[in-house]
């Protein structure tokens, strides 16, 4: 997800022109819609075309409505299973194939990316909420315009840190990490597989460098970019987790950035 305004080409057709899409497939041109909505809000923000807190925070409130709203409008055509983790007894450890208590199985590999692209938008939606927040003057009509300014902030960052917790539970899936089953029973085995390390490039990176994630969480994430590098030969993974030991990883490539521009 960049802070670049995105192309007209990439936009999803609007609701009202999709005609006789399958809504499975018209759901999909709404995540695409509602991704290009927020790649223009940051390009907005980054380059000042939006400045006051007022102007922004109505705005990332919207998305973030629109985002959950899709997600749950997703699961009749997309759903996933949430299976617990049976037995485990010891703490949590960087090395465990699964972090917390449970993961998720999807119908395909495609699914779990639909959703890691709406997770990884929540998080970057409340960076947007309390970047802006921080900048609200004691005096901001915000305050009355909406009950409890405070309360709605800290509802948002739940909601990004369950996203970057969800997109955890996705990564045994992708990384083909847990055993694997037909429909009829029948064990289909497990194997690491490159795509899925790819595919989870950056919305592993949103989730362990999410700044009030546990620090359990973001040496998981850190031990899984290790591993897709080391294993499974992804060698932007290893530069990734090294990024995140040193913390504020996305503020670190920004400034590399703006430093190859110079």
């Amino acid at each position: 997800m960049t802070s670049s305004r995105a192309p007209q080409f990439l936009q999803g057709i609007p609701r009202e022109q999709q005609g006789c899409l399958p809504k499975s497939e018209g759901l999909l041109e709404d995540v695409t819609t509602l991704l290009v909505k927020l790649c223009n809000l940051r390009a907005e923000i980054e380059d000042h075309s939006l400045v006051l807190p007022e102007d922004i925070i109505p705005q990332a409130f919207a998305q973030e409505k629109d985002f959950t709203a899709l997600y749950n409008e997703l699961w009749e055509y997309y759903p996933y299973k949430t299976l617990a983790v049976i037995g485990r007894e010891t703490p949590l450890s960087p090395a465990d194939e699964v972090y917390g208590k449970y993961y998720h199985t999807y119908t395909d590999y495609f699914v779990p990316n639909i959703y890691n692209a709406i997770r990884g938008a929540r998080i970057l939606v409340t960076e947007i909420i309390e970047e802006a927040a921080a900048k609200l003057s004691p005096s901001s009509p915000l305050y009355s315009q909406y009950d409890n300014l405070s309360l709605l902030i800290e509802q948002s960052r739940a909601g990004a840190l369950q996203a970057a917790i969800d997109i955890c539970a996705s990564v045994p899936y992708d990384l083909g990490s847990i055993e694997m089953k037909r429909e009829d029973g029948a064990n289909i085995g497990r194997s690491g597989r490159a795509l899925g390390g790819y595919v989870l490039l950056w919305p592993l990176c949103l989730a362990g460098d999410l700044p009030y994630a546990p620090t359990s969480l973001r040496d998981w994430a850190i031990n899984r970019f290790e591993y897709i590098g080391r294993a499974l030969g992804i060698k932007q993974a290893i530069w990734m987790a090294a990024l995140l030991r040193m913390g504020g990883m996305r503020a670190l490539l920004t400034t590399l950035r703006i430093s190859d521009e110079d």
